[in-house]
């Protein structure tokens, strides 16, 4: 079970990696996760790109910015998949993903300076010298969708 009361995060959670971009997830709000075997082709929405599946509609993987848009263009550096949650036949790719069971991590605030409307980002925690904005499956989901018309 995945709670964040006073100020901390409790559970099994997921950390994603994007280049400079650190989520920190609920684990059962990630689906599941598989390793890229070949680079996507761009479709003829921006953002989105597919992947040739063995006897099954193609998959459609989006790749992130620090700033959570949609790269137009695919980063050789993204190799782990992720499945959206919410969004059936979507995957996220990510250059580094690690599970953190029964996790207890504190939860800080972002500065005032830092937060921004267009942003849904809200906290961060560190993990040793790194530091993760926590997230929702959900607030993902809907800033993918949000950069996939705003493209």
């Amino acid at each position: 079970m995945n709670a964040t009361v006073a100020g901390v995060q409790r559970g099994n959670l997921v950390l994603l990696k994007a280049g400079a971009l650190n989520l920190l997830l609920p684990q059962r709000e990630v689906g599941a996760a598989e390793h890229l075997a070949h680079t996507p082709r761009a479709t003829a929405q921006p953002g989105w790109f597919e992947l040739d599946q063995d006897g099954a509609a193609p998959r459609h993987v989006a790749a992130l910015s620090a700033q959570l848009g949609l790269l137009l263009q695919w980063p050789a550096q993204r190799f782990v998949l992720t499945a959206l949650p919410g969004r059936p036949g979507a995957w996220l790719a990510w250059s580094d993903m690690r599970v953190l069971i029964n996790a207890e991590l504190r939860t800080q605030a972002l500065p005032a300076v830092m937060l921004s409307a267009q942003s849904p980002l809200r906290e961060v925690v560190e993990l040793g010298d790194e530091v993760a904005f926590v997230c929702s499956g959900a607030t993902l989901l809907a800033r993918c969708m949000a950069s996939a018309h705003a493209a």
